[in-house]
């Protein structure tokens, strides 16, 4: 992201709240075997990551996101930063 000429203070998050490694993926796990909630992977440091989470490599990300009921985030989507399409 890009700071217009002339501006000041802080670039905008972009969804992360927490600093990350670039390549870092994290997984947010569900809390119970049997909670009904999607699998879903974010972007490590994302702000929508709720529950128990595990970090992971870009590598094992690739291969969890074509896994059926994995979803990736919708505001980190972590896919187009893999540039996988899991449609």
């Amino acid at each position: 992201m890009r700071r217009a000429k002339g501006a000041s203070g802080p670039l905008p998050s972009a969804g992360l709240s927490r600093p990350a490694r670039a390549g870092t993926y994290e997984v947010q796990m569900m809390r119970a075997p049997d909670d009904p909630g999607d699998v879903v992977v974010h972007v490590a440091g994302c702000e929508q990551i709720t529950g128990t989470s595990r970090r992971m490599r870009a590598d094992e990300t690739r291969a969890l996101l074509v896994e059926p009921g994995i979803k990736p985030c919708p505001t980190c989507r972590p896919e187009s930063e893999l540039g996988i399409d899991v449609a």
